[in-house]
């Protein structure tokens, strides 16, 4: 599946749900096996191999960062998901899932925050995820959304 069909697919609700059912896979069933790490002709540009098996899928992400491609207009980040078809073992999804995996990564830290959230907070705080902060919408914060990069220090604040 290529970029576009997978970006037009995702939503902040499926990816919300979706991170919420994996990151109870994790504590119930499955299985998360050690990263590869890697990079490119440059030592700047970095991949990772992350897979995982649980009840009734299995697969592999391969993500990629190259920090030199929105000088081309690029993003950053790019990512291929393998799933296999279980019965067989070959691959059944081949999806190239940039976007996705953006929005996957902003959901898992929305899943986080709403399950640690007190349910009278007015005001969340998110750091240290550069640039993809402003990545998912803090449905649950009923206030203020504040982010602070610490790669590039600037703070961006979100008013509901």
């Amino acid at each position: 599946m290529a970029e576009e069909e997978s970006a037009a697919l995702v939503s902040h609700e499926m990816a919300f749900a979706a991170a919420r059912e994996a990151l109870t896979a994790v504590v119930e069933d499955a299985v998360l096996f050690p990263a590869v790490l890697g990079h490119g002709s440059s030592t700047a540009n970095r991949f990772s191999i992350k897979s995982a098996a649980a009840r009734d899928l299995a697969g592999l992400k391969v993500g990629s960062f190259w920090p030199g491609n929105p000088e081309r207009g690029l993003p950053r980040h790019n990512s291929l998901i393998l799933l296999f078809d279980q019965a067989v073992g070959r691959i059944e999804w081949a999806i190239e899932a940039g976007k996705v995996n953006a929005y996957r990564t902003a959901a898992a830290d929305a899943v986080a925050a709403d399950a640690l959230a007190r349910q009278d907070a007015s005001v969340l705080f998110r750091g240290a995820i550069r640039h993809r902060a402003d990545s998912f919408p803090c449905e649950s914060c009923h206030g203020r959304v504040e982010v602070d990069s610490r790669k590039t220090r600037r703070r961006l604040r979100y008013w509901r």
